[in-house]
């Protein structure tokens, strides 16, 4: 909570905290209602619109995002979410500590818009050069 109200941003977007979204708020000894200015919650994706992009992230994130501690979803529970719904099944089978990149059709996939590094061409000492891609 001490986080969220020197951050800001987290209250714009979660809202601030209230008896109704959080009870017991009033009564944690740090919290002072009067410090904060009254936000309404927003959909994660007006703040990250990237979660927009893929299936089921804004809930996953959501559910995760809870000021209320009971609120939050466990990791345990995340497992089970849709979001991972398509994942290839080899990985749940995993030794822990195992790397998903074992996985034949697991592969990195850079997010649209952001910068990759491209190393394919070799220079006239045998060295790779990158190109940068925006």
């Amino acid at each position: 909570m001490v986080f969220l109200a020197k951050a800001g941003l987290g209250l714009k977007v979660l809202g601030t905290p209230s008896e109704e979204t959080w009870p017991g708020v009033h009564s944690l000894p740090h919290f002072k209602p009067d410090r904060f200015t009254v936000y309404s919650p927003k959909k994660l994706r007006q703040a990250w619109n990237k979660l927009g992009y893929v299936d089921h992230a804004e809930e996953l994130a959501s559910r995760f995002l809870q000021c209320f501690p009971k609120n939050r979803l466990s990791a345990q529970a995340a497992l089970h979410h849709e979001y991972f719904s398509h994942l290839p099944p080899r990985l749940w089978e995993l030794p822990d500590m195992s790397s998903i990149f074992t996985v034949p059709t697991v592969k990195l996939q850079p997010e649209s818009g952001d910068s990759i590094q491209v190393c394919s061409k070799t220079n006239s000492h045998g060295k790779a050069t990158s190109n940068s891609k925006h």
